[in-house]
Parts: C-alpha cells; structure tokens; sequence
C-alpha cells in the first residue's frame, strides 16, 4: 500500500510543480482582466468561456471511447495505424459538427456562436490529444500542453489590454480562438514523436462509430456534470443582472485556482486505477485529497483579502467564493476517485443514471433557492447542495471504500470552520486559525497521512537544499 502511495504522492509533486505556472497564470487572469476590463466586457467574455464548456458534447463521446480503450497502455506500443485512422476520422467528423455550428450562429447572427463554433475542431482535436496522453500516463507532456496554452493565452490577453487598451470582447475571443489553432499544431507536432501522421482516410466506419457507442454514456455523464456545475451561471444570467453576471462569474474563474492544481493530478488516477485497482490504495489516496484539498481551499482566505485591497468592485462575489470553494472540496474527490472507478471498472451507464438524477436535482434546487432568495449566494448555495448530494450517490456505488465516521467527522468540522471563519473573520484571522483546524484534525484522524505527506515534504526540500 505504502509503495502504491508512494507513487502517486511522486505524481502529486512532479504535476503540482509542472503546473505552478500554470497557477500563477491563473492568478494574473484572475485578478488582472477583471480590474482593468469594463465589467461588460468581463461578462460577455466570461459568457463565451461558458459556451466553450459544452464543446465537448459535439464529439457524441468519441474521444472517451478512444479514451476507454487505451487507459493503462503505453503510448509506444498503441497501433499506430489505427489510432492514425482515429484521429483521420475525427478530423472530418469535426468539421462537419463545426460547420453545421457555424451555419446555426450565422442564421441566428450571435458572434459568441459564430466564434463558438469555429473553436469545434481544434478544441476537441486537442482534447483528443491530451486524452491519448492521459490514458498513456504521458503526464509531463499532458502538463506542458496546458502551461502552454495559458501561457499563449495570458499573453495575448495582456497585449490587447495594455498595449492595444482594447475593450471589445469580441476581438479576445477571436485572438483565443487563433491561440487554440496554435496549440494544435504544437500538439500534432509532439505526436510526431511517437508516430507520423499521414492523411489515409480509408478508415472502417462501423469501427470508428463503435467509439462513439462505447464512450457516449460517458461523454454524456461527463457533459451532465458540466451541466450541473454551469446550471448557477446559466439561472444567474437569465434572471438576475449583466453585473451579477460579471460578480458570479469571477467567483467561478477564482474557482478554477483551485482546479489548476487539482485536475492534472485527478486525472493521474485513472491511469493509476487501471494498474492498481487495490481498495487499501483508493482508500489511502482518497484520504490524502481530503487533507490536501482541505489546505488548498484556504486560498479562499487569501483571494478574501486581495479583493478587499485591490478589487473591491468585486466584494459581492466574496460570499459566493466560500460556498464554491466548498462544492470545490466535494468534486475533487468525486472527479479524482469516484468518477475514475466508474470508468475502471466499466459503469459507465451507471455514471450516467446518477449524473441525470442530479442534474435533475441541481435543476430543481437552482429553481427553488432562486424563487427563496433571487441572489448570486443562492445560486451558489444550490450548486453545493448538488455537489453534496452527488458525493452520496456515488458514495453507496462503491461499498468497498466507505468512509468511517472518524472521516466524515474531519469533512465537517473543516468544512463549518471554512464557512464560520470565511463569512464572519477578517481574512488574516480567518486563514490562520482555519489552517489550524486543519492541522489538528488532520494529525488526529488522517494521522497516518499526515505523516506521510510530511516525509515527502521533508524529502523534497532535502534533495532541493543538499
């Protein structure tokens, strides 16, 4: 068990540094573009980051097929023909979806659309990519992709904000569209490495279509997921205002701070569970992402403080930071264990049972806490409730790895001093005495991965300071 940890606290560390660019980019996006942008403009912008989310369904689950089939292999010993005559396919499946996208914005003339849909194929084609390379346990490339493409996109960004002082959004969306192409042919040129693409469209149809069966509940569960988890901003810009939009949406990009961190190490687990499907192993990883998302949602405390001294335009969207940073607590250990055991062990259809029962069950709280309290903390609020009643569903899935009451325990008492601390202390207060929480919680009912998680700190500031 321990030489099982072992390895994937080494992943943990190897990604967490790989993307500590990333990270600060995030944050330069994060806090940057709303200070200098007109909120308007942050919105309609935002808006179109909204759109981008639901790409993905226009692969009807290809890519998880591919993705299903070459989980735990090595990317050197794939066939090379066929995954050459994957990609072949997908290139023309794309473009047909984009142009049918494009068709659709041009009749309804709405330029986020029309932008939209010229993202279909390089989007997806680079999904596609970094799929092959997660399933491959390729994850140093997989990081260096997205390094790669925050960094192109940051700065373009700057460039037309502070150099050309642009603030219509349309000209944003059109220079990131231009980055995603970029990035494909980057990443077209580092498979080269393992193979050569050539342009054979001889592909078998019925062959290419049977990835599409095999990945569509998936891709459709994974899509239901984005559903539930963009379900508050959609209700959000339909009945409340562009401003509450802009104040919500902030929120949600300070969100992904934390997700910057965490989805290239969740992503670690599928490739891990296929070789090591061992329930002592889940139930040691789980319980390191438990202390370790418990310390990274503190950054709440920080982002607190920042708005306070430099975006206090933003101050409506502190409350609404807390109750995310919480849902973000609960789906990063349903996206980093749950939802990888269902697609180890193959219950993909199950997957999709549960996802459309909180779908339905986000729907309806989103509805109820509006007609209660029509305010963004509301919304917000629905999205934990979703997320909290998503982890039981998947919790009673897997009997195998239950949590014991001393773990239940450590969720709650960190989670009621993460609300206490955040809604009622200054944020200086606040970070330290939550950490504090943590710490003692931790040594006392996740002590045996405090430890471990302290070895290899110690470890790795032996090696770095010798």
């Amino acid at each position: 068990m321990v030489l099982g940890g072992l390895k994937v606290v080494n992943g943990f560390l190897y990604i967490l540094a790989a993307n500590f660019i990333n990270l600060l980019i995030s944050l330069i996006n994060g806090f940057v573009l709303p200070k200098y942008l007109a909120v308007e403009t942050y919105a309609f912008i935002k808006m179109f980051q909204l759109y981008i989310q639901y790409i993905g369904f226009f692969h009807l689950g290809f890519i998880d097929g591919v993705y299903l089939e070459i989980g735990g292999q090595n990317i050197k010993d794939l066939n090379k023909e066929k995954l050459n005559s994957q990609i072949m396919f997908f290139l023309i499946f794309q473009s047909i979806m984009s142009a049918l996208s494009l068709l659709v914005g041009v009749i309804i003339n709405d330029n986020i659309f029309i932008i939209f849909a010229l993202n279909i194929i390089p989007l997806n084609l680079a999904t596609l990519y970094k799929y092959i390379y997660q399933a491959t346990g390729e994850f140093k490339r997989y990081s260096n992709i997205l390094n790669l493409t925050s960094i192109l996109t940051l700065s373009v960004n700057l460039i037309l904000l502070f150099v050309f002082k642009v603030q219509n959004y349309v000209l944003y969306l059109a220079f990131t569209s231009i980055v995603n192409i970029i990035i494909v042919f980057i990443i077209n040129k580092g498979i080269n490495h393992f193979f050569t693409l050539h342009f054979d469209f001889g592909f078998n149809l019925k062959e290419q279509f049977t990835y599409i069966y095999n990945g569509f509940f998936l891709m459709i569960g994974n899509f239901s997921s984005i559903i539930l988890t963009s379900m508050d901003r959609w209700f959000v810009k339909l009945f409340l205002t562009v401003h509450d939009f802009a104040y919500y949406s902030f929120a949600i990009s300070i969100e992904t701070l934390i997700t910057a961190f965490t989805t290239p190490v969740t992503i670690t687990m599928y490739n891990y569970f296929c070789n090591h499907n061992d329930n002592k192993k889940i139930i040691f990883i789980r319980n390191l992402l438990l202390l370790i998302t418990s310390l990274l949602i503190s950054s709440a405390f920080i982002v607190k403080g920042i708005i306070d001294m430099y975006l206090m335009k933003y101050h409506s969207s502190v409350n609404v930071i807390f109750i995310l940073f919480a849902a973000q607590f609960f789906s990063i250990i349903i996206k980093g264990i749950y939802i990888n055991l269902y697609k180890v062990e193959k219950k993909q259809k199950i997957y999709f049972q549960k996802m459309i029962f909180v779908v339905v069950l986000g729907a309806v709280l989103n509805v109820l806490m509006g007609s209660i309290c029509n305010t963004i903390e509301s919304y917000a609020l629905a999205t934990l409730l979703s997320v909290i009643v998503w982890l039981i569903l998947c919790y009673y899935d897997f009997a195998s790895i239950r949590y014991r009451f001393s773990d239940l325990l450590y969720i709650t008492i960190n989670i009621l001093a993460f609300f206490f601390l955040g809604f009622y202390t200054n944020f200086i207060f606040g970070f330290i005495a939550y950490i504090a929480v943590v710490l003692v919680t931790s040594f006392i009912w996740l002590n045996k991965e405090t430890l471990f998680i302290i070895g290899k700190i110690s470890l790795l500031f032996k090696k770095v300071f010798q």
